[in-house]
């Protein structure tokens, strides 16, 4: 009777394969199966089985370098986000958004817009000169950041901005410095026709007229929301804006302080009528303000979450003039001053004071403020700011633009996203889950395997390379042993031989990788090197046997065979001993054995499939392509009729699922190589 069970048993697994597919779950129909019962996916999934929706990818934050500054290379949700397997999302961590979690997400507090940093150079004014584009840098579709509207600032636009306003007490006639001026910027107009506009700080006038007067003209320039007030004056007796032969119209710049952008002028519609005569319109800087533009007008403090200036002593605010006035400035003294600003000591007893007739504290390193109360927060390179040259931006700043600057005690506040004194490196994700330490990229670079081979590449090595700025901003996890993803959260699972696939894609049976070692030398020592482990030296004269004992103590060699083509030594005179090492237990494509020598003449390797040497063509697949990984236990969900392995073929100990029970072994396997 159990001969019979077992016999229905074999008959109803064999008949199911054979009339479905010797696929995995029939690759879950999102897919189809190769004729060596590997399942081909479609764009969307992955898996053995075709069951695990792919999420999308992006330029990663943090990764480990491919080459010498090759960077931030495509990753699944940018190595900012966990994957959900069975709908394909991305679930990003705090902070990052994005389908492929590839943006800094920014809060602007309803106070700005969130830019990109490409979008962001695109917004300089242009009477700072023409913008620098950046566009090409890893992050300059990635990093955003808040473009705030006046008069907040700050990384989320978080600081209300007090008044600014000029120092009463310097650039009179008793500043030994001396005097101090409005900005003069002369408008040249040749024109008899058409109009024109003056664009001042982003915001642009109505149409200038040629005909229109000084007072029209101060009118329309003055009614600009960027403009606080302006007096307007034209050369000679003329009444026009434009003349034939040209007109300078001077703008004086009466309450907007300090070195100023140039107006821009746009000349477009101007027309001109008299024959080979052009319309133009230029603009020169006659008088480079000199007045301070300071908050408070250095006579006050700044309450960064009202915007109001809290007055020292003896000062109010200003009309811009030195007179009583609404600007809400500290600008207007209204009583004599005999001392320097300071609630106890003078300068707060962190800086000098200039004593008469201005009465101003140059302030110590580390400090600022007009009583230099205020403490000066460290400085790094800016995660988001204007680019200063073409694709170079990241000035420094304080608290790297992505913190707040706690002026009672010179510390940053950092936005969550970002550690250091100054805000200047981007934390690690979830703490790389207690199982990998946090490095830089550039730490990383250097920590770099490639097909299990540790290759010691450089990030930012280079001074001053605008594309490797990040190299000691941008942090990622490097995972211990046995754990991987981006945070270092998931176990690894063993690999193996898919012991469905016999023959691999030219209908030849699937081998083994060998490679071929000749050495040269008849003293001295040699050694042998594979994904990061090398042997002790080795003698010239080394048996085969023990060697196949030296190579196997080292796990990265998993189980070998080694056979000398030619004598009982390793090394002879001429070269003439082939040593062949085959890989038993480590499948994939495998890098080349690096050498050593000492007092061996040469010791080189073939790896290509020539001298005898074999390109290994066996998998070295998760779960050997029969099963699952199970990433919460690091183990391996085998298949109906799959198990683990001993690396040959056989039932074992591997972990993977690289062994076929014999009720499949008689049909799936048989299946899986015949079908056409």
């Amino acid at each position: 009777m159990a001969k019979v069970c077992a016999l229905v048993l074999l008959v109803l697994a064999t008949a199911g394969i054979v009339a479905g597919s010797p696929c995995p779950q029939d690759c879950s129909g999102h897919g189809f199966c190769l004729k060596q019962g590997v399942c081909r996916c479609s764009e969307s999934w992955t898996g053995h089985n075709c069951a695990i929706a792919k999420c999308p990818m992006g330029v990663a934050w943090s990764d480990f370098a491919v080459a010498n500054d090759n960077a931030h290379n495509l990753a699944v949700c940018s190595n900012r986000g966990k994957c959900d397997t069975t709908t394909g999302v991305c679930t990003c961590l705090s902070g990052f958004t994005g389908q492929a979690c590839d943006r800094l997400a920014c809060a602007c507090n309803g106070r700005g817009t969130c830019v990109s940093m490409k979008d962001y150079a695109l917004t300089k004014d242009r009477g700072l000169g023409q913008p620098f584009p950046y566009d090409t840098n890893w992050d300059a579709t990635k990093l955003y950041g808040c473009m705030c509207d006046a008069p907040y600032s700050g990384y989320s636009c978080q600081i209300s901005e007090c008044p600014r306003g000029d120092d009463p007490l310097t650039g009179t006639i008793y500043d030994p410095t001396g005097l101090q001026y409005n900005e003069k910027q002369i408008v040249n107009c040749k024109a008899t026709g058409g109009a024109f506009t003056l664009t001042f700080r982003g915001h642009t006038t109505v149409p200038i007229a040629p005909s229109d007067s000084a007072a029209t003209v101060q009118a329309k320039v003055g009614a600009l929301p960027s403009v606080n007030g302006v007096a307007v004056s034209y050369s000679g007796i003329t009444t026009q804006a434009c003349t034939i032969l040209g007109n300078n119209i001077a703008l004086e710049f009466t309450q907007d302080f300090g070195d100023l952008p140039s107006v821009v002028g746009d000349a477009s519609q101007l027309t001109h009528s008299s024959a080979g005569m052009i319309p133009t319109l230029t603009i020169t800087t006659a008088v480079d303000g000199t007045k301070e533009n300071a908050f408070c007008s250095n006579r006050g403090l700044c309450d960064r979450t009202s915007g109001i200036c809290a007055c020292f002593m003896s000062f109010f605010s200003s009309d811009g003039n030195g007179n009583i006035g609404t600007r809400g400035d500290c600008g207007y003294a209204f009583s004599a001053i005999t001392q320097c600003p300071g609630s106890v000591l003078a300068c707060s007893g962190h800086g000098i004071c200039q004593g008469p007739p201005t009465y101003t504290c140059i302030c110590a390193s580390g400090f600022q403020g007009g009583d230099c109360s205020e403490r000066i927060c460290p400085v790094g390179k800016a995660w988001f700011d204007m680019p200063f040259d073409a694709q170079g931006a990241h000035a420094l700043a304080e608290c790297s633009n992505a913190g707040t600057c706690d002026r009672s005690k010179g510390e940053c506040v950092c936005d969550p996203r970002f550690t250091g004194a100054s805000c200047n490196r981007m934390v690690c994700p979830n703490e790389c889950s207690g199982h990998g330490t946090c490095q830089t990229i550039q730490s990383m670079a250097g920590l770099s395997v490639i097909n299990g081979d540790p290759v010691k590449l450089t990030y930012g090595a280079i001074p001053n390379n605008y594309p490797t700025w990040d190299f000691d901003q941008l942090q990622g996890c490097v995972c211990n042993p046995g754990y991987t993803d981006f945070d270092c959260s998931k176990f690894t699972c063993p690999t193996g031989d898919d012991p469905v696939t016999r023959m691999d894609t030219k209908n030849r049976p699937q081998a083994n990788t060998i490679q071929v070692v000749q050495c040269i030398g008849t003293t001295g020592t040699f050694t042998l090197g594979f994904r990061g482990q090398t042997t002790p030296a080795l003698s010239f004269s080394i048996s085969a046997a023990s060697l196949t004992v030296a190579l196997q103590a080292l796990p990265a060699f998993g189980q070998v065979s080694v056979v000398y083509s030619s004598g009982p030594a390793a090394c002879t005179a001429s070269g003439i001993n082939s040593i062949s090492i085959t890989f038993r237990t480590v499948f994939g494509t495998l890098p080349t054995i690096r050498t050593t020598v000492n007092g061996v003449t040469s010791v080189t390797v073939k790896n290509d499939g020539t001298g005898g040497s074999v390109v290994g063509t066996k998998e070295d697949a998760v779960c050997s392509n029969r099963g699952t990984c199970d990433t919460l236990h690091g183990i391996c969900i085998c298949a109906e009729g799959f198990t683990s392995s001993d690396g040959y073929g056989g039932p074992g100990s591997r972990g993977d699922c690289g062994y076929m029970e014999p009720v499949y072994l008689n049909s799936a396997a048989k299946v899986a190589n015949e079908i056409a």
